[in-house]
């Protein structure tokens, strides 16, 4: 999801997923987007699971559908 991607890509690496996935629950709920949080890790948004994985190597974080 690029919207998820682009909010993301505003954080650096200093963030916790946590604080991150919270920060984009209310993101995608501001844009209309069905969302819900799962085990603080992981974000449901339309029915379709994403997690955020941190990369050292981009020196940003990740969003993947899972």
């Amino acid at each position: 999801m690029k919207a998820l991607q682009n909010f993301v890509d505003q954080f650096g690496l200093g963030i916790s997923k946590e604080k991150l996935v919270n920060k984009a629950y209310y993101a995608m709920e501001a844009l209309g987007y069905n969302v819900c949080i799962l085990n603080e890790k992981y974000l449901v948004i339309n029915g379709i699971n994403y997690q955020f994985i941190k990369s050292r190597k981009e020196a940003r974080w990740i969003v993947k559908a899972f």
